[in-house]
């Protein structure tokens, strides 16, 4: 889900903060719902790893609201497949079997929805979630968003307005990093743009695009590939037939020069058709291996998603107008949106909801209810509990090592001296196999230690995003040095130290370099002992 910066902080934050990656439904007690009418678009979505590209139609919608002052954003979308560019040839749908273009995945999606005239280009990205097969009629399965005020206006989308804005993007180049309007900036443009100046536009969305998307292409190429291997074992039968040893009666023939040449020249034929043959098959075999990554991440996204949802059911999540969805979430978040955690005076913890007793007190810790869900330790076991304080997981001798929740819902926690990642739901996330490790912080990084690997910098699917002696700049979120080279000098007794030189490299947050070499030099004492 595929990445808006938001954090949560036990205690100090109202239990709203809790409520609002997740829902918009209590929005609908303090501000009307804002929608915005879209008119479907036709891109081309590159697969990343080639220059091959599915030309598809968007469907999208997208819900804009407010609460306690913090944006919330919902969007949701379905597709259809026009047609597949593969290795530089243009097919059809019906090119395909039926079965195959259903297995065709669009997913991880970014949209763009502008919001303002075209004197300025400012807009709105959100993913709209998990789509289904091209052609479904139902919406994608999708939960609410509050990012950040200052990661939620991008400004750094250019538009020449010569050609539809979907056609701006090229979608295997898409930034990693973008530029947002600063939080003060933005939250006045939202209120004026979005919540102020629907009712003179009749909708606040002046344009939309997709600025990125993953493929899985996979299923087209592997019959294709197919067709090919199909098509060269059939020559190769020709040739085999061709190169077969000459009847005795016909022996004159072979001591013609012509037909010796015929021979030769078709036994090496066969010999480079057959190679042919098996480097089709070793690409068909690669074929399937990427095919079946590929649909795991696209599983992994719906997964991802239900994750976060705390109101996911296995029922319908179609609802007529994208605000019907969120309005029937209500009811589900009511039961946990004021759950927190206090403290007695036996050092014990439960929750109240308002000034109600909820849960009685008898825990040595634990974390605020996160999706419908908090980890709690009681007599040396970690447990996760619904809002009713019912055990929905034993989850054995694992340490609360944090009460932060990270954007995605995981928590740091600890066994047997190992650091991992968990959800409140007891699902862990991240293995144990860190010996150090920390938070998420609001960029969704972490920096985690191993004595094998050293300081590595991850994300919160536990994916390395940097190696090499990691360490955060804490004058300047959301940026990271790793150690480039590593000097000392010895400079004896007169004077007693050693000189320190080291080069560092910043990043942001995806890993990208930041400017050049910076030099860092220090001198440290040493004892020297006089003989």
């Amino acid at each position: 889900m595929e990445k808006e910066a938001d954090e949560y902080l036990m205690y100090s934050k109202k239990a709203i903060d809790m409520l609002k990656v997740f829902s918009v439904c209590l929005g609908f007690l303090l501000s009307a719902v804002v929608h915005a009418a879209t008119n479907p678009i036709v891109v081309n979505v590159y697969d990343r790893d080639s220059q091959d590209y599915l030309r598809v139609k968007i469907h999208s919608q997208v819900v804009a609201d407010s609460l306690f002052g913090e944006p919330l954003i919902t969007c949701r979308a379905k597709w259809q497949m026009l047609s597949a560019n593969i290795d530089g040839n243009t097919y059809s749908p019906n090119n395909f079997p039926a079965e195959l273009v259903s297995q065709v995945r669009l997913f991880s999606l970014r949209m763009i929805f502008q919001i303002d005239q075209r004197s300025g280009f400012n807009a709105i990205a959100c993913d709209p979630g998990h789509l289904g097969a091209t052609g479904d009629t139902r919406w994608s399965y999708t939960v609410a968003g509050s990012p950040d005020w200052s990661r939620l206006i991008r400004d750094d989308i250019q538009n020449t307005y010569n050609a539809p804005l979907q056609s701006q993007f090229a979608l295997n180049a898409a930034p990693e990093s973008p530029g947002y309007l600063s939080g003060d900036d933005a939250k006045d443009l939202y209120q004026r743009v979005v919540l102020d100046g629907k009712h003179l536009t009749g909708s606040w969305v002046r344009a939309v695009a997709l600025e990125k998307a993953s493929l899985n292409l996979w299923p087209l190429r592997r019959h294709l590939q197919e067709l090919q291997l199909v098509a060269e074992e059939k020559q190769l039968n020709k040739r085999r037939e061709t190169a077969k040893p000459v009847a005795p009666e016909a022996i004159d023939q072979l001591f013609s020069d012509a037909a010796f040449d015929a021979q030769l020249r078709n036994a090496k034929s066969v010999s480079l058709q057959t190679e042919a043959i098996a480097t089709s098959k070793d690409a068909l075999a690669a074929i399937q291996t990427q095919a079946a990554q590929a649909e795991r991440r696209y599983r992994q996204q719906l997964q991802h998603l239900q994750d976060a949802d705390a109101c996911y059911q296995d029922g319908d999540r179609q609802a007529d107008q994208l605000a019907s969805l969120v309005q029937d979430m209500r009811g589900c978040l009511e039961s946990w949106s004021n759950l927190r955690p206090f403290y007695d005076d036996r050092e014990r913890y439960g929750f109240r909801q308002g000034d109600r007793v909820a849960i009685e007190a008898q825990y040595s810790s634990v974390t605020p209810f996160d999706r419908g869900s908090a980890l709690v330790r009681k007599n040396g076991q970690l447990l996760s509990i619904n809002p009713q304080g019912k055990v929905q997981r034993n989850l054995g001798d694992v340490r609360l090592e944090s009460n932060d929740f990270s954007k995605a819902g995981l928590v740091l926690v600890s066994r047997d001296g190992l650091h991992g990642y968990m959800n409140a739901r007891g699902e862990l996330i991240i293995d144990f196999s860190y010996q150090e490790a920390e938070s998420f912080d609001s960029f969704q990084r972490a920096i985690v230690y191993n004595p094998d690997a050293g300081k590595l910098l991850i994300d919160e699917q536990g994916r390395v995003i940097l190696r090499g002696g990691v360490k955060r700049d804490e004058d300047k979120p959301g940026q990271y040095l790793t150690v480039e080279s590593y000097t000392e000098e010895d400079m004896g007794c007169h004077p007693a130290r050693v000189d320190v030189e080291i080069y560092y490299q910043r990043h942001d947050a995806d890993g990208n370099s930041i400017g050049g070499l910076e030099r860092e030099a220090y001198s440290r004492r040493k004892i020297c002992l006089q003989g």
